[in-house]
């Protein structure tokens, strides 16, 4: 071996083999459970146009690179995209609702932070056609019966809507802050957030409102709370659209839920109801998902969708780290 040897470069990792067996078996695991649930397997090329894939990505989080020809390429960042393109390019004259699943290696640019790898695999699925209420709770569900039986401790489901922001923005007319309220929204900074009111030019009194509804957290009783102080139509139907989910997921018997105001998740194509999968064992989320109406337009079909996905290295570090405890 030669002296200046680099045995891999950042971000990336093996699995030996008592990890890549547990990998496996988790992997398994969701094959197993969403099969039996009517999904099929579509598999997709791990990169495509970066012109396809920046549809639902930023500039940074993409892994560009030229190909011999002059093409502009990516490493896929994530699986919804280029199933939304196959689906629409190639599958959208099949039977409704269309189910999809994947098992995935995907690739990030950006893996500071809690993106520790720029290569991870996603567990994920995806429903096109008629998304009602119902269905969204159905695949909630399946996300939280998924990670049961994956042996995650302490599961907790947090719920939101991405139109509560929405028609927070247009009620205060904050359209000019839009991104970096989402941005200190996605990182929990409640005083950065506070800040950018304040330049915005609310009161003090507006203000602090403003950020005690957003962080707002719990069962279905701050949603009355929710009902008094929004008045903007989007943001009221934002609310019924999630009372009536949550309501349908604890008939279900799934009961760990919390509501979250301020969840909007940070990819920029949803449109709905938003979700995040936590464990106190992770720092992080283990995945989410949510309803997405206007990307499939994009690429020729204009109907609704909804789907999750998980990170299977996410879901492997939070089991250690319980059993660790």
């Amino acid at each position: 071996m030669r002296e200046n040897f680099k045995e891999l470069p950042m971000g990336v990792r093996d699995y030996l083999p008592g990890e890549a067996a547990l990998r496996r078996y988790l992997e398994n695991i969701f094959v197993e459970l969403v099969a039996r649930e009517g999904f099929q397997e579509v598999v997709t090329p791990s990169f495509e146009y970066y012109e396809t894939l920046r549809e639902s990505q930023s500039e940074t989080d993409l892994i560009k690179f030229v190909d011999r020809t002059g093409e502009l390429l990516a490493l896929r960042g994530d699986m919804t995209t280029p199933i939304a393109r196959v689906v629409s390019t190639k599958m959208k004259h099949r039977e409704l609702p269309l189910k999809i699943f994947y098992a995935a290696t995907v690739f990030s640019g950006n893996f500071s932070g809690r993106n520790k790898l720029r290569e991870f695999k996603q567990l994920g699925i995806e429903v096109f056609g008629d998304i009602t209420s119902k269905l969204e709770s159905d695949l909630i569900k399946l996300m939280a019966v998924y990670l049961r039986k994956a042996k995650v401790k302490n599961l907790e489901i947090s719920l939101g809507h991405v139109d509560i922001l929405t028609g927070l923005i247009e009620e205060y007319e904050l359209f000019n802050h839009f991104s970096e309220i989402k941005d200190a929204l996605n990182q929990k900074d409640y005083v950065a957030l506070e800040g950018i009111f304040e330049r915005a030019g609310k009161s003090q009194t507006v203000r602090e409102s403003l950020v005690d509804f957003l962080q707002q957290r719990g069962g279905k009783a701050i949603l009355k709370k929710a009902k008094k102080m929004l008045s903007h139509p989007k943001a009221k139907k934002a609310l019924e659209e999630l009372e009536e989910v949550t309501e349908y997921l604890i008939s279900a018997g799934v009961r760990e839920l919390k509501l979250d105001f301020s969840l909007v998740r940070d990819l920029n194509y949803y449109t709905g109801l938003v979700f995040e999968a936590y464990t106190p064992y992770l720092g992080y989320p283990l995945g989410g998902g949510g309803r997405y109406d206007t990307l499939l337009k994009k690429f020729g079909w204009d109907t609704p969708a909804f789907g999750f996905a998980l990170g299977l290295e996410r879901i492997v570090e939070s089991i250690a780290n319980s059993i660790d405890k």
